[in-house]
Formats: C-alpha cells, sequence, structure tokens
C-alpha cells in the first residue's frame, strides 16, 4: 500500500512540474572581443529562475568548419552570473548561445552571438615602398542598348557607349555594330568613331547610335554585336643604346637599309580573351547516350549527336539536363564518352579544349549550336626607328603604344506587328523580384607564410557576401542562389584558390562545386524571403598561394556572376520558375563583381546593426538612434606596418550621425559630409577592427554606403559595404499625467455612539486617493511607398502604379485615400483604404492617365489623406512614351453594387473588350479594398484577348459573417501591363430576424386598435347582460362587429393609400 506522506510528495512534484517557469537569460556577453588561436575566451551570462529550480547553464558553440561542441556546463561565479573559459583552436568566426535548463525540463536558449579568433603578429620592422604607377590602356563598353523584342518593318535604335578605363588618353578609337542571324549571317555593318570627337582622356565616354530598319528582315532571332578598337601613343622620346644588340636581343628588328636604319617592335605586355565569332555550327542530338556529368538530374536522358571535324579531329557533342537550369543548357564537345571538365560547359560559355561557345542548347536536348571562338589580344608595346653606327652603337627614336579591342553581343528577337506573344518578365509590381548585392573587397593579398594544406589557419583569406533583397510585392518562394567565379586574368600559369568553403547559418543550406576553371556555390534559402526583407550569404574565398601573383605587373583577378531562380507563386506567375542574374545597371556595376589579387593594403568590411536580437542584423528604425558596427579586416597579407591608412564613408543626406568611436590606437571624426577612420598604423593580416558610429534617419528606404579607402598616391579603394533597410518604429511613449482627483463620495453621518468597548479585530478599509496615470501617446501615423520607383507607360492610356501603405502609428487609421497630384490635362484615379490595423501593411493601385500631348520623364507625387488632413506623401516616376501599338483594355460591362447575406456566395461576370491594336496576353483580375466585406475572391483568368474580341471573366465572392459597406475597385491587368478598373459597392447585410418586420403599418389603424381596446375595457359592466343573451343572439352580434371591422379597414387602407403611410419600420 502507498503511504499517504508518498502520495502527498507525488502530486508536489507533478504540480511543481505542471506550474514550473522556465529560466530567463537575461544577458550574456564575451571578452576580449578579438582573442587568438589557442588561447581562452571568457563567456559570461546572466540567468535566473522564478521558481529557483535552475538545474544549470550550457554553452553551445559552432567552430569555424562547421562542428560543433555543444553541452559545455557554466561555473556560477556570482548570483545570477555564469561563466566559461572557453579554448579556441581554429580562426575564423565562431557562433555561440546559452541555454539554460530547470529540474523540470523547462529549456529557454539565447540568440546566437558571435566572436572572432584572430593570429596576431608580435614582430614589426620599417619598409619603404616604392609605388609606381603603370600606364594602363583600358576600354570598356559601359552601355549597350538592344531592345529584346524588336516590331517587324520598324526601325530600331542601337545605343553604344564606350569608356576609357585606363589612365592615359586615347587618340583613336573606332565602334563597330553589326547585326547577325540565327545562322551567322551578317545582315548589318556600320561603323563610326562617335560622338564628341577627339581624344579621350581618362574616365572620359563617347556616344555611338545606328538606327536600323526591320523592313523585311524575316522573323527570328538575332544578335547584335557591338565592338571598339582603340589606341594610344603615350610616349615617345630619344634612346641611345652602347651595343645594338641590346634591343636585337629582346626587340623584333628589321634588316638594315641602304642607311643603315632598322625598325624595331617590342612587346611590353599582352593580354588575351576568346571572343566567339559569327557563324554558327548546328548539331542534331538525338541519339541517347549512357555519358553522365555531375550536376545532371537524376534519371534524366543525355543526348549525343555528331561527329563534328574541328582542326582534323573527330568530336561529338553531347546535351545534358542540370539541375541548376532546370533544362537542357549543358553540352560537352568529345571524342569519346569520357568526359572531362575541360571538354564542357554551359550555354553561353566556351569550352576550354576545343575553345568553342555552347551557343544555344534547345530546352529538349535534341540540338545544340556552338560558336568558333577567335583570340583577340590587348598589347602595349614601343616602336623604335634607330641608326646603327660602324661601332655597334646605335641612336633610336622610340613611340610607345598600346592598342585594345572589347566587344558586347546582345540577343534579341524580331517579332510580328500585331499578335506578338512576349515572353513572360517577372516584375516588382506584380510578384516577387530580387536584387542581389554583392560585398567582397575589390583586392586582396596572400601572406607568405600559406600553407595549402592548413589553409585555415595559415593563410588570409576574405568573406564574400551575397545580399537577396525582395523588391516586389509577393513572397520570394524558393530562391535558389547559384554564384560563380573563374580565373578572368591572370599573370603566371595558375591562379587558382587554395580553398574556399561556406559559412553555415540556419537561413540557407549550402555547397560547393567546380566545373573546369570554374567554382561554384549554391545556396538554398530555407523559408520565402517577404516583400521589402532580404537573407544575406556568406561563404569564404583563400585566393592563390603563388606570391609572384600579387607582385606582377600585370594584374590578375577573379571575375564574379551570381543569380537567383525563384517560382512565381501568384496567380499571374501560376507558380513559373524565373532566373534573375546579377547585372542592375546600378547595383551591379562590374567592379562590383571583380576581386583583384594586389600587393596592397588590402581591407573588408562588415557592417551590422546591434539590436535585441528580434530583427535582421541590419535593419534599424527611422526616429530612433542607432549604434552601428563597422568591423574593418585586414587582409594585407602581412604583418602590421607602421603605414598609415584611412577610410572615409561619404554620409547621405538622409543620414544624421552624431558620435563615433575607434578602439586603442585608432581614431574616427565627423564632418558634415563623411564619417572619416584612420590609423597611424596597418593592423596585421586576418585582424579585426570595431569602429561604432550612432545615426538615425529621416526618412524609410534601404541605402548603400560607399566606402573609399585610400591606397597609395593617386589609387583609391571604392567598396560598397552593404544594405540597410530602414522602418519607422510604433513608437510607445509612457507620458505620465498627474491626475489630481478628490474623492466624490463622503462620510455624511457621524459616529454618535461613543465605543466603550476594545476592539480587538483589526478592519481594512480601501479609500481612494489621488493618483498618476501612465497613458500611451495615441498617434495615427501612415506610410505610403511605391513598389517601384520608376515605372514606364503610354499616352493616353491608364498607368498603373502599385503603393504600400503602412500603420506605424499606435491607433487603427480608416478612410485613407491615395491621390496622385498630377499636371494639369491629365486624368487620374484614387484608391481607398478603409480599415488598417496597427502594424498592418496593405498595397493600392492609383491611375495616372497622360494626355498625348505629354512625353517625356515626370515626377508625380501622391499624397495619403484623411479628411482634411495630410497623413504622408511620396512619389513615382513616370515615363511617358509616344502611343504605338498601343495596348489597351476596356471593361465593358461590370456591377456596380453587389448585395448579399453573411457567409454567402455569388458569382458575377465582368466582360472586357481589347481596343487596343495587339493581343493581350494572361488579364488577370484583382479586388481592392474589399477586405472588410470579402472572406475570399476569385476572378477567372482570360488567356489570350484579340483586338476588338469581347469576353467574360467571372468574380465570384464569399463575404464576411458580418454586416459591413465597401466601396472596392475591381482592376484587371494583362501581361503587357494593359490595365482597366471600375468602382464596385459591396454591401454585407445583416441576416434576417427570427420575427420578420412588418415593411409598412398603418398608424391610424393601430390608434383605433388601442381605442377599440380602451372602449371594451370600459364597457366591462355590459359583460354580465351579454352572457345572458341566447346563444343565437351572441353569433350574431359577433359576426356584425367583424363585418363592420372589415369594412372600416379597408376604407381606411384605401384612404391612407392615396395620401401614403406613417413608417414605423
Amino acid at each position: 500500500m502507498i503511504k499517504k506522506s508518498t502520495l502527498i510528495l507525488i502530486c508536489v512534484a507533478l504540480a511543481i512540474s505542471v506550474d514550473s517557469a522556465p529560466p530567463e537569460i537575461h544577458d550574456f556577453w564575451h571578452f576580449p572581443y578579438l582573442t587568438e588561436v589557442d588561447h581562452n575566451l571568457t563567456i559570461r551570462a546572466n540567468v535566473t529562475d522564478p521558481d529557483g529550480d535552475l538545474m544549470g547553464v550550457y554553452l553551445d558553440v559552432v567552430l569555424p568548419n562547421g562542428t560543433n561542441d555543444f553541452n559545455l556546463p557554466m561555473t556560477e561565479i556570482s548570483p545570477g552570473i555564469y561563466q566559461r573559459f572557453y579554448n579556441a583552436t581554429q580562426r575564423g568566426t565562431y557562433d555561440y548561445r546559452i541555454h539554460a535548463v530547470d529540474t523540470a525540463l523547462n529549456n529557454n536558449y539565447s540568440n546566437w552571438s558571435q566572436f572572432f579568433v584572430v593570429k596576431f603578429f608580435t614582430y614589426s620592422d620599417n619598409v619603404i615602398i616604392n609605388v609606381y604607377v603603370k600606364a594602363a590602356c583600358c576600354g570598356m563598353i559601359s552601355y549597350f542598348y538592344v531592345p529584346d523584342k524588336v516590331l517587324q518593318n520598324q526601325t530600331v535604335l542601337f545605343l553604344y557607349v564606350f569608356k576609357n578605363c585606363g589612365n592615359i588618353p586615347l587618340d583613336w578609337r573606332m565602334n563597330y555594330i553589326k547585326v547577325v542571324n540565327s545562322t551567322g549571317g551578317v545582315i548589318m555593318n556600320r561603323m563610326g568613331p562617335g560622338l564628341p570627337s577627339g581624344d579621350m582622356k581618362p574616365e572620359d565616354e563617347v556616344f555611338y547610335w545606328e538606327i536600323w530598319s526591320t523592313v523585311g528582315v524575316p522573323l527570328g532571332n538575332y544578335t547584335a554585336i557591338g565592338e571598339t578598337e582603340y589606341s594610344a601613343t603615350y610616349e615617345t622620346g630619344n634612346i641611345t643604346f652602347g651595343n645594338f644588340s641590346e634591343l636585337n636581343s629582346t626587340a623584333n628588328c628589321t634588316g638594315l637599309d641602304a642607311e643603315n636604319r632598322t625598325n624595331c617592335t617590342e612587346i611590353l605586355d599582352m593580354s588575351c580573351k576568346l571572343y566567339p565569332k559569327t557563324d554558327i555550327i548546328t548539331v542534331e542530338t538525338t541519339n541517347v547516350s549512357n555519358a553522365t556529368v555531375s550536376g545532371m538530374v537524376n534519371g534524366s536522358t543525355a543526348y549525343f549527336g555528331g561527329p563534328l571535324n574541328i582542326n582534323g579531329t573527330l568530336y561529338y557533342a553531347y546535351t545534358f539536363n542540370m539541375t541548376s537550369c532546370g533544362e537542357y543548357c549543358y553540352s560537352c564537345l568529345s571524342e569519346d564518352t569520357n568526359l572531362s571538365s575541360d571538354e564542357c560547359n554551359y550555354e553561353g560559355y566556351i569550352i576550354d579544349k576545343v575553345r568553342y561557345e555552347v551557343y544555344d542548347v534547345q530546352s529538349d536536348g535534341k540540338n545544340v549550336s556552338f560558336r568558333e571562338t577567335e583570340e583577340i589580344c590587348d598589347y602595349t608595346m614601343v616602336t623604335y626607328n634607330c641608326v646603327v653606327y660602324g661601332n655597334g652603337s646605335a641612336d633610336c627614336n622610340y613611340s610607345k603604344y598600346c592598342y585594345g579591342r572589347v566587344r558586347e553581343d546582345k540577343k534579341f528577337e524580331i517579332v510580328a506587328q500585331i499578335g506578338a506573344a512576349p515572353s513572360p518578365q517577372p516584375s516588382p509590381q506584380v510578384g516577387p523580384y530580387p536584387l542581389i548585392i554583392r560585398e567582397m573587397p575589390p583586392q586582396i593579398n596572400q601572406e607568405p607564410g600559406c600553407d595549402s594544406n592548413d589553409p585555415w589557419n595559415t593563410c588570409t583569406y576574405t568573406t564574400n557576401r551575397l545580399i537577396i533583397y525582395n523588391m516586389g510585392i509577393a513572397d520570394l518562394t524558393d530562391p535558389r542562389v547559384l554564384d560563380n567565379f573563374t580565373m578572368e586574368n591572370c599573370s603566371t600559369s595558375d591562379c587558382s584558390p587554395v580553398a574556399y568553403r561556406c559559412v553555415n547559418s540556419p537561413d540557407y543550406s549550402c555547397s560547393t562545386f567546380q566545373s573546369g576553371s570554374r567554382y561554384y556555390v549554391e545556396f538554398n534559402i530555407t523559408s520565402p524571403i517577404r516583400p521589402r526583407h532580404y537573407k544575406i550569404l556568406e561563404y569564404e574565398i583563400v585566393p592563390a598561394i603563388n606570391r609572384s601573383i600579387y607582385t606582377s605587373t600585370n594584374i590578375s583577378y577573379y571575375q564574379f556572376n551570381a543569380s537567383v531562380t525563384f517560382r512565381d507563386i501568384t496567380p499571374r506567375g501560376g507558380g513559373e520558375s524565373f532566373t534573375i542574374y546579377e547585372n542592375d545597371p546600378y547595383y551591379n556595376p562590374p567592379e562590383s563583381k571583380r576581386m583583384e589579387m594586389r600587393d596592397v593594403q588590402a581591407f573588408n568590411y562588415d557592417l551590422s546593426v546591434r539590436s535585441n536580437g528580434s530583427w535582421d542584423r541590419r535593419d534599424f528604425f527611422t526616429v530612433e538612434a542607432t549604434t552601428f558596427n563597422l568591423t574593418v579586416f585586414s587582409i594585407t597579407g602581412m604583418g602590421q606596418t607602421s603605414d598609415s591608412w584611412s577610410a572615409r564613408i561619404p554620409i547621405l543626406p538622409y543620414w544624421n550621425i552624431s558620435s563615433c568611436s575607434a578602439p586603442v590606437g585608432y581614431s574616427c571624426s565627423i564632418t558634415s559630409t563623411e564619417l572619416i577612420l584612420s590609423g597611424v598604423n596597418t593592423p596585421a593580416t586576418m585582424t579585426s577592427l570595431l569602429f561604432q558610429f550612432t545615426a538615425n534617419v529621416d526618412i524609410e528606404s534601404f541605402f548603400l554606403l560607399p566606402v573609399n579607402k585610400t591606397l597609395g598616391p593617386g589609387q583609391r579603394e571604392e567598396y560598397i559595404p552593404g544594405l540597410f533597410t530602414m522602418s519607422r518604429e510604433i513608437m510607445w511613449r509612457n507620458i505620465t499625467i498627474e491626475i489630481e482627483k478628490e474623492i466624490e463620495k463622503e462620510v455624511e453621518k457621524e459616529v454618535e455612539k461613543e465605543v466603550e468597548k476594545e476592539v480587538e479585530k483589526e478592519v481594512e478599509k480601501e479609500v481612494e486617493i489621488p493618483f498618476n496615470v501612465t497613458l500611451p501617446e495615441l498617434e495615427m501615423a501612415i506610410d505610403i511607398k511605391p513598389i517601384e520607383r520608376e515605372i514606364n507607360g503610354t499616352q493616353g492610356v491608364f498607368i498603373a502604379s502599385i503603393f504600400n501603405i503602412t500603420n506605424i502609428g499606435n491607433v487603427p487609421a480608416d478612410n485613407i485615400t491615395l491621390i496622385p497630384i498630377v499636371p494639369e490635362g491629365w486624368e487620374y484615379k484614387t484608391a481607398i483604404v478603409s480599415y488598417l490595423n496597427v502594424s498592418e501593411t496593405t498595397n493600392r493601385t492609383i491611375f495616372v492617365k497622360p494626355p498625348y500631348t505629354a512625353v517625356g520623364k515626370f515626377a508625380i507625387p501622391v499624397k495619403a489623406v484623411r479628411g482634411n488632413l495630410t497623413l504622408d506623401i511620396d512619389y513615382f516616376w513616370l515615363n511617358v512614351i509616344k502611343a504605338v501599338n498601343v495596348s489597351v483594355l476596356e471593361i465593358v460591362e461590370a456591377p456596380r453594387v453587389i448585395q448579399m447575406g453573411p457567409n454567402s456566395n455569388v458569382t458575377v461576370p465582368i466582360l472586357l473588350r481589347n481596343t487596343g491594336k495587339v493581343r493581350l496576353h494572361d488579364i488577370m483580375g484583382r479586388l481592392e479594398n474589399s477586405e472588410l466585406c470579402t472572406d475570399h475572391y476569385h476572378f477567372t483568368s482570360i488567356t489570350l484577348l484579340d483586338p476588338d474580341e469581347v469576353k467574360a471573366s467571372y468574380l465570384t465572392i464569399k463575404s464576411k459573417g458580418k454586416p459591413a459597406r465597401c466601396p472596392a475597385t475591381i482592376i484587371f491587368g494583362s501581361r503587357e501591363e494593359a490595365y482597366a478598373f471600375s468602382d464596385l459597392e459591396i454591401i454585407v447585410t445583416p441576416p434576417p430576424p427570427l420575427i420578420p418586420a412588418i415593411p409598412k403599418v398603418n398608424l391610424l389603424l393601430v390608434l383605433l386598435i388601442f381605442a377599440a381596446i380602451l372602449f371594451a375595457a370600459r364597457k366591462g359592466k355590459e359583460r354580465e347582460r351579454i352572457r345572458r343573451m341566447r346563444r343565437e343572439q351572441r353569433i350574431f352580434r359577433i359576426l356584425m362587429y367583424l363585418i363592420i371591422s372589415i369594412v372600416i379597414s379597408i376604407i381606411i387602407y384605401m384612404a391612407f393609400s392615396l395620401f401614403g403611410f406613417p413608417e414605423l419600420v
């Protein structure tokens, strides 16, 4: 038998287990900020337990190589303070958190934090460095405009911009634009020097354009090729050789003429690149092959065809369906089925072994086309005109000369003028849209003691970050990011990286692989990215070990390029996959994707915001001062030197920086235009310095902060360190108001009887006293922002602009109207937000219609108004172009009012007509400002709508369960961005009552009934007499009264029907 005491203990234990609260982790920290390899780091945490049943506090650590040290016990050194010494055995970034558990097995975990382990150098030396700036002859195509679609029998403009990216003037250039068809035939070839004429100074640009008519040109795919040849003579002079053989041994000289004169040519520098020729070679690959390559889709079929004769050798062409692109996009040229990486490449890249470009792989893999490449070289040379004397000496006139060529290809399609179906393109106005922002240093150096067997502890390495920011209005679903880099230029035979690895994060899974000379890092982001949110992806690279690469005058560099593949699951996207590349002209300039290996004082940067852990590491509020952490990582490849350095961060007009701090031995300062960080010594490689500054910003947006770091005389490093999102915080201010309120009820009755007996019992009485009340300040605040800051539109049609509206106040907002402010003669359509709760966000569409006389770029302000109060104002840019082949959609018939009961369904047709000149595709509908009335709704889509054709889209609505009235808007849009809209009032009526209401009641009839009741009551004395009447008399009397009442009621009803009835209901 179980004792009573045992049962009590069990019950108490169960009660404790059920009611026990988890431990509370108040704070945790570590010191020092940096530590060396094989040195101890102190980690402390402030942990308490409300129930006093704390069982243990533990430390969890994730090492740089991805291994874990979990459940390391911490020791309590004082009440609530726990400590652990941790020995760091690897160099790099460590993630750690605190884990607390009580006797009831309640667990609590802190947020993850980081500490850094570096390698310090204890020696120093004085080094004299002589820097010579080498003459650099450089040209680049900074802009080449070719439209994706060109209408047949129309004219098209090709715009071409060439830039002098070197440090010497160019005295000659020639620009070429040619168009080739799908078989490689040249159908247009133009040339010219461009404008302005004359020499091009460094950083100058020339513009060259051609107008081409497509009359008579067949429909199909074409390629526009832009190319520029350039040269410069940058130095001339005289030189005497004591022995002509000195020159003849290094230069290529002609024989002596009759006057003992000779001409010599010496190549000082040469770099070559492969460019595809215009001829296209097509191979049918319809045969099934058992060949395999790494990365192909499991279970997919490989095809081959050929052979193809290349320089007397027969090669077979193979095609593969790859997981990285979801279709056949990979091809090989090989003599057999034993395929190597240098025999294969993706579409658009060159196969190294045979130097053929994979031009196009058919999506089903049964056809592939190639282009042979040619080597185009840039070189610097010296020409000598010499007179050779009998003693072997020579007097020479020399000229230093450079020459180069750059080229860029753009594909386009010639389509029919009417009815051409443009391929669907993602747009931030209608769905998700990722933006790629890269963070990496533009230069890196390598230390002499780098050991390839232990690169992560002995070599200089750097972090490469990719920020994926969703600019669209819908979730970015299943984003897969593929980054790749290759040695674009190498001054030696091998510039391959020593190692590269992923940085672990719960936000993504990451893998690395190599194909030939190209290195890949693949990220699969684990959750969708919401609109106006981002994810930071990181991996690390150890550059080449050969020190001669860094000291050579030939600059060696890695070239990077990333892409994001995602699914658009919005109704318009229909689950289709899209790929966005790292080629935005503003956020992805060419210099942001290039890392040079140079013997310079190179640095990497990382910016973060100190937050409470509930926000991403680069989010902060616009209205409160925020502390920024700017960590500077030395990747100089050398120990500490006495060379001074400085980093300058330009301050944007919206930013207000109030203070800054620097580590010991370094300094920071603030001006009205920039934040300056500096040091008298350059820290040793792989050492990090933590600078901090406090700032806030006046408006909501996201910004890039450019950093310029001085490298030496005439050299400057330009670097983009980061993306920051800014949002306005809902500020709850505690306002203390003193309310002096007297007690209203007084005691009116005095105690008349004296108490003679002492009362032993104490009496407690509650008495109201004046008190202080803390009330939050109530504030209605709305923030509006365009989904896309700049849009394009056509004259004479309504153009849609979607705005995001957020309630940033602390009270619900209602009856908000968005009003565009347009020039005179324009039309517009406003948008309404009937109700928006605190912290909620929604989208609304406004429309503007420019007249046919308007053309150019216009700024359209939009204000959010409630009554006579303007809550916020923002703007968007509108590029108005002339009306050609206008896409116009019209709503022919739609209901103006829909009345329905609670929790009911209704379906109504809406007729649409294409009143434009071109066929419309994928017409979708949506409702705005119906949230209070509709539980959900659905529009049937229209796939095709030809000019002047009328089709119906059916709208199905399910109402909410309570009465409401919503001034909604029906909006239809096509893939061509043709829009139509119509106002619709949705009324959800209350449910019918249990007793139906009488619509109209005759007031006089009611009064007569009451009068009859009173009259009957007053005649109560006659009841006895009536009872004495015979049965026949009573029946006759009742019938008479009934007939008279009916006649009187009919007469009254007819009379008041002519003059009206007073309504009671």
